[in-house]
């Protein structure tokens, strides 16, 4: 077994190394990847067939290599590497089989780059580009990214974990299978954020982040449509006095979101004398599950405090 995994920049080290260990697989080649490096993978024994795969995603953006490995017959489509998402690994039974050439020179906001990947047969359906574009952090780029990956390759602007033709690519339990718009407030991208929208992303697309978002995306997704009541339920919910102003400012009704705290109030109430405030006598789902279903502490909760209630007052 190798004891350090090959990450050293020259290759007379990386042979000696070579000569002295089992033949490599893509497991154990750590990026960056110079063409030197690959052949000598190569030369003593790496399949570029049938794992040169792993390795197109970490040199996207070298040209040289990148096509090197097609040539010896790396499958540009073939994508069963990842088993990670968002820099996090994915629990057993998930996985993420999208394109991961594709959402990398997405990220990067290199059209042109994108574009040579799909000439030489990359499939943006397979991939999860409009995500990923919502990870560069130059504005420019990234709205440029957008457009393109919508106006040429008619990416599907709402599409998510649940949508049909993605399913057989992604599975994710948690979070991250929302649509391209719930990625770009999790990204904290505002430029994203705006370029979806001006697109026609739904605006209420993005779960739970609707109600706990970055907060200088709340207004933009409320301007966009989003639901302004519910926003305010959960604003409420968490004694976000800023978020509530900004709900109210966008049209929020007041009465109605104070109508569902009242319910949230009865709820907990009825949880807690069913469970005990404590939990201890519930023998019914677990603890995850039942934190799923009504929050961590959701028998405890009392309704606003006097502050909010002041403000939906005052905008009454």
């Amino acid at each position: 077994m190798w004891e350090v995994r090959l990450q050293s920049n020259s290759i007379e080290v990386m042979r000696c190394l070579l000569e002295h260990s089992e033949v490599p697989s893509a497991k154990d080649i750590e990026p960056p990847h110079s063409l030197d490096q690959v052949k000598l993978f190569a030369e003593f024994g790496f399949d570029v067939k049938t794992e040169g795969h792993l390795l197109l995603e970490d040199v996207f953006d070298s040209r040289e290599t990148f096509d090197w490995l097609l040539d010896q017959g790396a499958d540009i489509n073939r994508s069963d590497n990842s088993r990670i998402t968002w820099g996090h690994e994915l629990p057993p039974g998930e996985y993420d089989y999208s394109l991961g050439v594709l959402n990398n020179a997405a990220a990067s906001g290199d059209i042109e780059t994108f574009d040579y990947l799909v000439s030489r047969g990359a499939n943006p359906l397979r991939s999860l580009a409009l995500h990923h574009a919502t990870r560069c952090q130059d504005a420019e780029k990234t709205k440029a990214m957008i457009s393109h990956l919508l106006d040429k390759h008619n990416l599907d602007i709402n599409a998510s974990g649940g949508t049909l033709s993605l399913q057989k690519f992604i599975l994710f339990i948690h979070g991250d299978d929302g649509a391209p718009l719930k990625c770009a407030v999790a990204n904290q991208n505002m430029a994203a954020i705006e370029e979806l929208l001006k697109n026609g992303a739904d605006p209420n697309a993005i779960g739970d982040c609707l109600y706990s978002p970055w907060l200088p995306a709340l207004k933009p997704l409320l301007e966009g449509g989003a639901d302004s009541v519910g926003a305010l339920f959960n604003a409420i919910s968490e004694n976000s006095n800023e978020a509530a102003r900004i709900c109210l400012e966008c049209g929020a009704d007041p009465v109605r979101a104070e109508e569902l705290d009242q319910l949230k109030v009865e709820e907990a109430e009825k949880l807690a004398a069913k469970y005990g405030a404590d939990e201890e006598d519930y023998k019914g789902m677990d603890d995850e599950m039942r934190t799923a279903k009504y929050g961590a502490n959701e028998e405890d909760y009392k309704g606003m405090d006097d502050e909010m209630r002041k403000l939906l007052r005052d905008w009454k």
